[in-house]
């Protein structure tokens, strides 16, 4: 009732009611991999109507360097124009993102709608096991185009993959194979 009595007179007074957080969270698509496969990790950015959209950030992603390399990553076209303004930096089991747009801010607005993947990164599966993709949030920061923080929550903060091993061919089934394929050569034969 608190909420609502106080919503209420800063809405006949005219006052700009406090912006709810954004939510940030790391997704994978996959729980499950095989050795040698690559796969995806997203960051994704989750923002309300009405709040001030993404412009520039920077986050560390921890990750088992045990399991994983990292392969590569892209941002999203939904922050605009980054071009020289962008970086992942591999620091072999963490990696840092430092991005700025130079997009204006109802531009961003435009491109950014509800939640949107604004990280994507490539790691291969390198060993049998399983590991976790983690957002560390000691450093992290988010800003808007006028360089003001954009407060957020953290919804998911890790993620797990389990690398699977390869499962090899019985040598019995090899041998199946092969005692078929006699029979059928002697059947062509007669």
């Amino acid at each position: 009732m608190k909420i609502f009595t106080a919503t209420a007179i800063g809405l006949v007074l005219g006052l700009p009611l406090a912006a709810q957080a954004a939510t940030v969270e790391i997704r994978s698509a996959v729980s499950a991999v095989q050795l040698g496969d690559t796969f995806d990790v997203e960051l994704v950015f989750d923002r309300d109507a009405g709040d001030a959209p993404l412009a520039e950030f920077g986050i560390d992603v921890d990750y088992d360097n045990s399991l994983f390399s990292f392969v590569g990553g892209s941002f999203s076209n939904s922050l605009g124009d980054i071009a020289g303004t962008n970086d992942i930096a591999d620091q072999t089991g963490f990696l840092q993102l430092l991005v700025s747009s130079t997009t204006d801010e109802s531009t961003l607005d435009t491109l950014q709608q509800s939640a949107f993947s604004f990280a994507t990164l490539t790691f291969s599966a390198d060993a049998v096991g399983t590991g976790s993709f983690d957002l560390d949030q000691s450093f992290a920061f988010f800003a808007d185009a006028n360089f003001a923080g954009i407060p957020v929550t953290y919804g998911q903060t890790s993620t797990d993959v389990t690398v699977l091993a390869p499962i090899p061919l019985p040598a019995s089934a090899l041998l199946l194979l092969a005692g078929l394929g006699g029979l059928a050569a002697i059947r062509r034969r007669a």
